[in-house]
């Protein structure tokens, strides 16, 4: 006798069941606790009273990459009530064996003294994937300068990298004279997007607090999708008007047919060496965010002078980004730039010359 037709089609599916592979069951990644390399605390006030901020440098300590980065702190009153709890993130998105990196965050309802004490911690998550990294070169940022209401640092990247880069941003953590982390300021390269062997400026401000010692500085960036729009830039005029400014005219030619949008351009002065001692926005006033294709557009940019600056230049890009690359093909086809998220962080660090 042979087999029930239905017991047989019920052997036949379990075989099937058994022989057909299961997709693999996902694992959260495993939880982090980093070191806290540097941290300091502040009461700032504020118009509804003060809040409590704190800022700490942060290592992995393990053998994998760490990404979603979070920062906790807990404030306590004298007789050990809690004030309140924060939550805040890292400056540089991931942490490769051994790195470290900023963290910030402020607790909103905190009054001016009510924190007696407080607990701080920072957890990240293994296993995130390997950070974008591409090879730039620091020059300058080796001295804190100063004009007219502000301290600051300048400096310049150099792009040693085969793909163009976006996104690009400078992170520093300045430094007390024995070692401990006092500010953490953010602040974007100030021309990019950066093909192969291009350098773009930029310029931190520096806090108002004269314990400044040292500084380190990280950077994030991300790559840049699509090509960059071809801009020659040439410098008109330069003048010096009654603030002690240097104001400078440029012409900016597109050469693509695509109209160059969001136009970032900024005035470089140089000493006699070669060194960036400041740079110049665009005139909120008279300035110009875009370029159409293969027209021209004058400039207006201000710098505040240095003494002993002794050359000027004008850099610009667009953050539009074209399809096809511009040296093989005479028409160009804009295309919407989303960039990825950023997720590098290099450093570097210097102590004040000055």
């Amino acid at each position: 006798m042979g087999w029930p037709a239905v017991i047989r089609c019920s052997l036949v599916a379990l075989c099937i069941g058994a022989l057909t592979p299961r997709p693999a069951v996902a694992q959260s990644p495993a939880e982090v606790t980093l070191e806290i390399v540097h941290a300091a605390t502040y009461h700032l006030p504020t118009a509804g009273g003060a809040m409590y901020y704190a800022v700490a440098e942060a290592r992995n300590p393990g053998d994998a990459v760490v990404g979603d980065v979070v920062v906790r702190l807990v404030g306590y009153r004298a007789d050990g009530s809690v004030v309140g709890e924060a939550k805040g993130y890292a400056l540089v998105p991931a942490l490769r064996p051994g790195e470290s990196g900023p963290v910030v965050v402020v607790m909103a309802q905190a009054q001016p003294g009510e924190v007696a004490r407080h607990e701080l911690s920072v957890v990240g998550r293994a296993g995130a994937p390997e950070p974008f990294a591409p090879s730039l070169r620091l020059l300058g940022a080796d001295r804190i300068w100063e004009s007219p209401g502000k301290r600051y640092l300048v400096g310049e990247l150099v792009s040693g990298a085969a793909e163009t880069i976006g996104d690009l941003a400078i992170v520093a953590g300045f430094y007390s004279t024995d070692g401990r982390l006092l500010h953490v300021v953010r602040a974007p390269a100030l021309v990019q997007p950066i093909a192969a062997g291009q350098r773009t400026p930029f310029l931190v401000e520096v806090p108002p607090d004269p314990t400044v010692n040292s500084w380190r500085l990280w950077y994030v960036a991300a790559r840049f999708v699509g090509h960059p729009v071809p801009l020659a830039v040439r410098v008109a005029t330069a003048d010096a008007d009654d603030y002690g400014r240097v104001v400078v005219s440029a012409v900016v030619t597109n050469q693509s047919s695509a109209a160059a949008r969001d136009l970032r351009a900024v005035a470089i002065l140089r000493d006699a060496q070669g060194r960036i001692v400041n740079v110049g926005a665009l005139d909120p006033l008279a300035g110009t965010k875009e370029v159409p294709g293969y027209g021209e557009e004058t400039l207006r940019l201000v710098a505040d002078a240095q003494p002993g600056f002794a050359s000027i230049e004008v850099r610009a890009a667009s953050s539009t980004a074209l399809l096809l690359a511009p040296e093989r093909f005479g028409t160009f086809f804009p295309i919407v730039h989303r960039p990825e998220v950023p997720r590098a962080a290099d450093e570097t660090s210097h102590e004040d010359q000055g």
